[in-house]
């Protein structure tokens, strides 16, 4: 069976989703719209389950209009396992002890993870979104059609009074309401074995890391990112990284969803290992 194809961008962040579109419904037949939706949602992949002919022509068409494209084999694409949770952690002479968790926030135990064989770290802030189902408080003055509305009149023909019955509803509507909320997500990717571990800033125990504590989590996770990068100082640091540090909340790298921060993690390894991370 013949292997697919991956087109992966150079800068996913400069990508102008509307030529890419066209270009992508051309070569793959679906619907411009469908892959504009695609392309917000999966920031850092163009197309995917390519054939090569496909993969190439599509690369050679992006670069005609001005978007640096790469084509990668399914088989050539390094896959790190499914990340887990960093609920706390502190610094070893040689490595960093970690207290994991799985996706549920279940204890996993402790891991050593030596400060060498760290490759990447980058951190973002990602935009969670919860659908809720909500009652809408509903005026029970509501006028029964069936049911006549009468006036009594007076002795001079003035209306003394108007009278109508009202239903009442026995339950109120219900509707959908979605909460946002942003939280700063710090990933790193290790080696030997494979490791995705993932800190999620208003979950960890960065009392327990021994380092200075600071008076917000943003500042403390500012702290555990230095002290990460003045250890694994053979790993590359996404951009992510440099924007969080310069302190300006505005400068984060965000994604709108947990589903286009992953893509963009599987971007940058991609980078990472066949680029040099750039």
């Amino acid at each position: 069976m013949a292997d697919t194809y991956l087109v992966i961008p150079r800068a996913p962040f400069s990508l102008s989703v509307a030529p890419v579109s066209d270009i992508v419904a051309k070569v793959t037949g679906q619907t411009r719209l469908d892959v504009a939706h695609q392309l917000r949602r999966n920031r850092g992949l163009v197309a995917r389950e390519l054939q090569k002919s496909q993969a190439d022509r599509m690369v050679e068409a992006l670069r005609g209009a001005g978007t640096e494209a790469f084509a990668l084999a399914e088989a050539d694409r390094v896959v790190f396992p499914e990340h887990v949770y960093m609920t706390a952690a502190r610094f070893g002479d040689d490595d960093l002890i970690a207290e994991l968790a799985d996706t549920d926030q279940k204890p996993i135990g402790p891991t050593r993870i030596p400060y060498d064989d760290v490759v990447l770290f980058t951190c973002g802030m990602v935009r969670f979104t919860k659908e809720k189902r909500t009652t809408r408080p509903v005026s029970n003055n509501v006028p029964d059609r069936n049911f006549q509305t009468w006036m009594p009149v007076g002795t001079l023909g003035v209306p003394l009074r108007g009278v109508s019955r009202y239903s009442h509803p026995p339950t109120n509507p219900v509707g959908n309401q979605k909460d946002h909320e942003d939280r700063h997500l710090l990933d790193l990717f290790a080696v030997e074995p494979a490791h995705h571990l993932r800190i999620e800033a208003d979950r960890f125990s960065f009392a327990r890391t021994g380092l200075p504590m600071q008076p917000t989590r943003i500042l403390n996770l500012i702290a555990l990112i230095k002290a990460i990068s003045a250890r694994c100082t053979e790993a590359f640091a996404d951009p992510g990284i440099r924007y969080i540090l310069d302190g300006n909340p505005r400068s984060n790298l965000r994604f709108q969803s947990i589903e286009q921060y992953h893509a963009y993690l599987e971007w940058r390894v991609q980078m990472l290992y066949h680029f040099g991370g750039e």
